[in-house]
């Protein structure tokens, strides 16, 4: 039982750590992209896989629910709030 543990561990620190810093590269830039509902559904796809590796759970599953067991914030919401992040760092920096 602790290996399983241990791996469920291993796919959340790769994804926290490797895979969502490098889905969010850039956001600020390419934002705009995402009005596109087949860009946002790319997106949302990519983390739907990552989540379902980490929950063992079945396809059928929706991607909200899975980041709601993982405890994961959903894609399109981390990039809403890095989005505002940098408006008021760059709103901040202008006088």
């Amino acid at each position: 039982m602790g290996t399983e543990k241990r791996g469920d561990e291993n796919y959340i620190y790769i994804y926290i750590g490797g895979i969502l810093p490098l889905m969010l590269y850039g956001t600020p830039v390419w934002k705009s992209v995402l009005k596109r509902h087949w860009c946002k559904a790319k997106i949302v796809r990519i983390q739907k896989l990552i989540n379902l590796k980490m929950a063992k759970a079945y396809r059928t599953v929706s991607n909200e629910a899975l980041c709601i067991i993982k405890s994961i914030t959903p894609i399109n919401i981390k990039i809403e709030e890095l989005e505002k992040l940098y408006e008021i760092t760059k709103g901040g920096n202008q006088l």
